[in-house]
């Protein structure tokens, strides 16, 4: 549903946004354009301990506390998004019936992040769950979409 270079780049944009209108200083827009790249383990470690790469940009008052709020509000945005795309496709695949559908995850986007998988989690189960009826157990496996592409050939065999 996402990578880390995808949401490392989303928020490199937002904050640069953010210290274009003035919600960060202009000196972490300064420094963020000379950090380059960011990734989601950097945004991950940021929301855990305030430090690393990211950390080392918000030396400014609230820059540190505005930057985590948006990381948070790309991350809820991006859980959403998993959730429509996984219900639509819950939703095509059901056709019309209500049954119990296994998530398989995997990759460091989800498994290892702060703040994705609760999101994701979230909403899968107050809208997903609660409000549509389907069921779904979230697994990790290896090879995932290898094991399913062969299912899904085996099945049309």
């Amino acid at each position: 549903m996402v990578s880390s270079v995808y949401m490392g780049e989303l928020i490199r944009m937002a904050a640069d946004a953010a210290a274009q209108e003035g919600v960060l200083s202009r000196g972490f827009g300064e420094r963020l354009r000379l950090h380059g790249q960011i990734n989601a383990p950097q945004a991950d470690e940021f929301i855990r301990s305030r430090g690393g790469p990211l950390g080392e940009l918000c030396r400014e008052a609230d820059d540190a506390d505005r930057l985590a709020e948006i990381i948070k509000l790309l991350y809820r945005r991006a859980g959403k998004l998993g959730c429509a795309v996984i219900t639509a496709a819950m939703t095509a695949a059901a056709g019309g019936k209500k049954g119990l559908f296994c998530l398989a995850c995997e990759g460091s986007a989800y498994w290892k992040s702060v703040l994705y998988a609760p999101e994701l989690a979230g909403f899968l189960e107050n809208y997903t769950r609660s409000q549509r009826g389907y069921d779904h157990r979230i697994v990790r496996t290896d090879n995932s979409n290898l094991t399913g592409a062969a299912a899904a050939a085996a099945s049309q065999a």
